[in-house]
């Protein structure tokens, strides 16, 4: 079960720092590519790290009652920094999808 919660620990410092090093990123760089990958990324993160809470949630009360992973609270944590990292990247690529379909409607316009 400790090479489970260590496995959790890691997991959630992954999706923490794609959280981190999204938010620094440069707005040049947050390209459709850029973000679409790093989603990909994410949702993968994620699914190995439900998988693994399951396993826990089903542990004995004794493991339950004396792990850091309960004690810090780290599920919520993650589910937080995954959620938001999700909705930002999403926010992103919104915004990216609309830029491009302004700037094809003002070359349609030009055009005309």
């Amino acid at each position: 079960m400790e090479q489970i919660e260590d496995t959790q620990h890691n997991t959630y410092t992954q999706i923490s720092k794609l959280l981190s090093n999204f938010k620094k990123a440069e707005k040049d760089r947050l390209t459709k590519g850029y973000i679409e990958a790093r989603l990909e990324c994410l949702e993968k993160y994620w699914e190995l790290f439900s998988q693994q809470h399951n396993i826990i949630i089903s542990s004995t009360s004794d493991f339950k009652a004396s792990s850091r992973y309960f004690l810090e609270d780290v599920h919520d944590n993650c589910f937080e920094n995954y959620l938001d990292l999700k909705t930002m990247m999403k926010d992103r690529l919104n915004h990216i999808t609309e830029s491009k379909q302004n700037q094809t409607q003002s070359g349609e316009e030009q055009q005309v």
